[in-house]
Protein backbone atom coordinates (compact mmCIF):
# COMPACT_ATOMS: atom_id res chain seq x y z
CA UNK A 1 0.00 0.00 0.00
CA UNK A 2 1.37 3.39 -1.12
CA UNK A 3 1.20 6.53 1.86
CA UNK A 4 2.42 9.65 1.48
CA UNK A 5 2.25 11.72 4.26
CA UNK A 6 2.72 16.11 4.17
CA UNK A 7 4.37 16.44 7.71
CA UNK A 8 7.11 14.20 6.51
CA UNK A 9 7.49 16.50 3.20
CA UNK A 10 6.52 20.18 3.97
CA UNK A 11 7.86 22.20 6.73
CA UNK A 12 4.74 24.50 8.37
CA UNK A 13 7.44 27.34 8.95
CA UNK A 14 7.30 27.73 4.70
CA UNK A 15 3.99 26.65 4.54
CA UNK A 16 1.96 28.78 6.96
CA UNK A 17 -1.90 28.70 6.94
CA UNK A 18 -2.90 31.84 4.63
CA UNK A 19 -6.50 32.05 6.26
CA UNK A 20 -5.88 32.94 10.29
CA UNK A 21 -9.20 31.29 11.56
CA UNK A 22 -7.83 28.09 10.10
CA UNK A 23 -7.26 25.56 12.92
CA UNK A 24 -3.44 24.32 13.14
CA UNK A 25 -4.90 20.54 13.85
CA UNK A 26 -5.93 20.63 9.91
CA UNK A 27 -3.11 22.47 8.77
CA UNK A 28 -3.22 21.21 5.32
CA UNK A 29 -6.77 20.08 4.93
CA UNK A 30 -6.08 18.30 1.86
CA UNK A 31 -9.41 18.27 -0.02
CA UNK A 32 -8.53 17.25 -3.53
CA UNK A 33 -6.77 14.61 -5.01
CA UNK A 34 -6.14 13.95 -8.71
CA UNK A 35 -4.37 11.22 -10.19
CA UNK A 36 -2.21 11.75 -13.59
CA UNK A 37 -1.54 9.81 -16.08
CA UNK A 38 2.02 8.93 -15.32
CA UNK A 39 1.37 7.05 -11.71
CA UNK A 40 1.45 10.89 -9.69
CA UNK A 41 -0.40 12.81 -8.07
CA UNK A 42 -1.88 16.30 -7.55
CA UNK A 43 -2.91 16.98 -4.32
CA UNK A 44 -4.80 20.49 -3.11
CA UNK A 45 -4.29 21.68 0.02
CA UNK A 46 -7.39 24.42 0.89
CA UNK A 47 -5.31 25.64 4.48
CA UNK A 48 -1.82 26.05 2.45
CA UNK A 49 -3.68 27.17 -0.54
CA UNK A 50 -0.88 25.27 -2.36
CA UNK A 51 -1.22 22.54 -4.87
CA UNK A 52 1.89 20.21 -5.23
CA UNK A 53 2.22 17.24 -7.21
CA UNK A 54 3.77 14.17 -5.49
CA UNK A 55 6.00 11.87 -7.41
CA UNK A 56 4.68 8.47 -6.47
CA UNK A 57 7.79 6.35 -7.32
CA UNK A 58 9.85 8.56 -4.93
CA UNK A 59 7.45 9.91 -2.72
CA UNK A 60 8.96 13.78 -3.40
CA UNK A 61 7.15 16.82 -4.39
CA UNK A 62 8.56 17.45 -7.68
CA UNK A 63 5.90 20.76 -8.55
CA UNK A 64 4.76 23.64 -6.42
CA UNK A 65 2.03 26.10 -6.82
CA UNK A 66 0.75 27.94 -3.85
CA UNK A 67 -0.42 31.87 -3.03
CA UNK A 68 -0.11 33.46 -5.07
CA UNK A 69 -2.80 32.82 -7.14
CA UNK A 70 -4.75 30.51 -4.77
CA UNK A 71 -6.79 31.50 -2.16
CA UNK A 72 -8.13 28.69 -0.48
CA UNK A 73 -8.96 26.46 -3.34
CA UNK A 74 -10.71 23.62 -3.99
CA UNK A 75 -10.59 20.64 -6.32
CA UNK A 76 -7.68 20.28 -9.30
CA UNK A 77 -8.16 18.42 -12.63
CA UNK A 78 -6.17 17.95 -15.03
CA UNK A 79 -6.90 18.81 -18.37
CA UNK A 80 -6.46 17.15 -22.13
CA UNK A 81 -3.61 19.99 -22.69
CA UNK A 82 -2.28 19.32 -19.23
CA UNK A 83 -3.15 22.36 -17.80
CA UNK A 84 -5.04 22.21 -14.93
CA UNK A 85 -8.45 23.69 -13.50
CA UNK A 86 -8.87 24.73 -10.39
CA UNK A 87 -11.67 26.24 -8.95
CA UNK A 88 -9.56 29.16 -6.41
CA UNK A 89 -12.50 29.68 -3.16
CA UNK A 90 -10.06 33.62 -2.81
CA UNK A 91 -11.04 33.88 1.20
CA UNK A 92 -7.90 35.70 1.94
CA UNK A 93 -5.76 36.42 -0.69
CA UNK A 94 -2.31 37.37 0.00
CA UNK A 95 -2.22 39.47 -2.83
CA UNK A 96 -5.32 41.39 -2.81
CA UNK A 97 -3.73 44.47 -2.49
CA UNK A 98 -1.80 44.11 -5.92
CA UNK A 99 -5.65 43.04 -7.47
CA UNK A 100 -7.93 45.46 -6.38
CA UNK A 101 -6.92 46.99 -2.51
CA UNK A 102 -10.26 47.96 -1.89
CA UNK A 103 -12.42 45.00 -3.57
CA UNK A 104 -14.51 42.58 -1.91
CA UNK A 105 -12.83 39.09 -1.71
CA UNK A 106 -14.17 37.08 -5.29
CA UNK A 107 -14.06 33.44 -6.70
CA UNK A 108 -13.01 32.34 -9.81
CA UNK A 109 -12.07 29.50 -12.06
CA UNK A 110 -8.92 29.65 -13.09
CA UNK A 111 -7.10 27.35 -16.06
CA UNK A 112 -3.31 27.43 -15.87
CA UNK A 113 -0.38 26.24 -17.49
CA UNK A 114 1.90 24.07 -14.71
CA UNK A 115 5.14 24.87 -16.58
CA UNK A 116 4.75 28.47 -16.08
CA UNK A 117 2.04 28.90 -13.30
CA UNK A 118 0.54 31.63 -15.49
CA UNK A 119 -3.18 31.78 -15.95
CA UNK A 120 -4.54 31.19 -19.45
CA UNK A 121 -7.87 30.94 -18.60
CA UNK A 122 -10.39 32.34 -15.94
CA UNK A 123 -13.95 33.08 -15.30
CA UNK A 124 -15.27 35.65 -12.78
CA UNK A 125 -18.08 37.77 -12.31
CA UNK A 126 -17.53 41.50 -13.04
CA UNK A 127 -18.86 42.08 -9.47
CA UNK A 128 -16.84 40.01 -7.70
CA UNK A 129 -18.60 39.29 -4.86
CA UNK A 130 -21.55 38.29 -6.93
CA UNK A 131 -19.45 35.04 -7.22
CA UNK A 132 -17.43 34.65 -3.76
CA UNK A 133 -18.18 30.73 -2.35
CA UNK A 134 -15.44 31.11 -0.04
CA UNK A 135 -15.76 26.98 0.83
CA UNK A 136 -16.66 23.41 -1.55
CA UNK A 137 -17.48 24.64 -5.27
CA UNK A 138 -15.66 22.54 -8.28
CA UNK A 139 -15.48 22.98 -12.10
CA UNK A 140 -15.08 20.78 -14.90
CA UNK A 141 -14.07 21.08 -18.37
CA UNK A 142 -16.65 19.30 -20.70
CA UNK A 143 -15.98 17.91 -24.12
CA UNK A 144 -17.74 20.95 -25.73
CA UNK A 145 -14.94 23.46 -24.42
CA UNK A 146 -17.22 24.92 -21.58
CA UNK A 147 -16.41 24.71 -17.89
CA UNK A 148 -19.14 23.21 -15.78
CA UNK A 149 -19.59 24.96 -12.19
CA UNK A 150 -20.67 24.18 -8.96
CA UNK A 151 -20.89 26.51 -6.20
CA UNK A 152 -21.02 23.83 -3.84
CA UNK A 153 -22.90 25.93 -0.53
CA UNK A 154 -25.55 27.43 -2.68
CA UNK A 155 -26.28 24.61 -5.25
CA UNK A 156 -26.02 26.58 -8.33
CA UNK A 157 -24.73 24.94 -11.43
CA UNK A 158 -23.72 26.63 -14.23
CA UNK A 159 -22.41 25.93 -17.77
CA UNK A 160 -19.99 28.94 -19.33
CA UNK A 161 -18.25 29.94 -22.24
CA UNK A 162 -16.79 32.22 -20.56
CA UNK A 163 -20.23 33.88 -20.91
CA UNK A 164 -23.13 31.91 -18.78
CA UNK A 165 -24.88 29.63 -21.25
CA UNK A 166 -27.40 28.47 -18.37
CA UNK A 167 -27.86 28.28 -14.61
CA UNK A 168 -29.71 26.32 -12.17
CA UNK A 169 -30.18 25.58 -8.63
CA UNK A 170 -30.19 21.82 -6.96
CA UNK A 171 -32.67 22.85 -4.47
CA UNK A 172 -30.77 20.06 -1.94
CA UNK A 173 -30.84 20.91 1.10
CA UNK A 174 -27.66 22.53 2.81
CA UNK A 175 -26.75 19.65 4.80
CA UNK A 176 -26.64 17.12 1.76
CA UNK A 177 -24.71 19.47 -0.41
CA UNK A 178 -21.64 18.91 -2.02
CA UNK A 179 -18.48 20.04 -3.66
CA UNK A 180 -18.37 17.97 -6.76
CA UNK A 181 -21.02 17.33 -9.64
CA UNK A 182 -20.80 15.53 -12.54
CA UNK A 183 -22.69 17.32 -16.08
CA UNK A 184 -24.51 14.42 -18.00
CA UNK A 185 -26.26 15.21 -21.24
CA UNK A 186 -29.32 13.54 -21.39
CA UNK A 187 -30.28 11.78 -24.91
Amino acid sequence: MWTWRSWEHLDPSSHPLTLPSDERAFWTHGNAICELDDGSFLLNMRNLSTIVRINRQTNEIDWELGPPPLAGAHGVNQLANLNLLIFDNGPFRVDQARLSPTAAPFSRVIELDPSTHEIVWSYQEPLGWQFFRPLLSNAQRLPNGNTFINEGLTGRLFEVTPRVMWSGNTCIPTSARRRRQTRYRAT
